[in-house]
């Protein structure tokens, strides 16, 4: 399936949910992952799709959704300025 009105699609391979989406990088990046794709005999999706596992493990997981934590410090405020 090609995406390219910029939304994102949700795609069935192998019994597993994936997102499609469409991202732009300079054309240094895509030389880069170019060769790793070539020296890793793999697809750019593949190369990708490693990079952002390595990129999302490197970050601490949100544990909460920064909504309820800026509700939540609202609700604290309101209550402390009340008492």
């Amino acid at each position: 399936m090609t995406v390219n009105d910029g939304e994102s699609r949700t795609v069935m391979v192998k019994n597993r949910e994936f997102r499609r989406f469409t991202v732009s990088i300079n054309f240094e990046d895509f030389e880069a992952l170019s060769a790793i794709k070539q020296q890793e005999e793999r697809s750019m999706s593949w190369v990708i799709g490693q990079a952002i596992k390595v990129y999302l493990a490197s970050r601490p997981r949100q544990l909460e959704l920064p909504i309820f934590r800026e509700t939540e410090g609202r609700r604290k405020k309101k209550r402390t300025e009340s008492t």
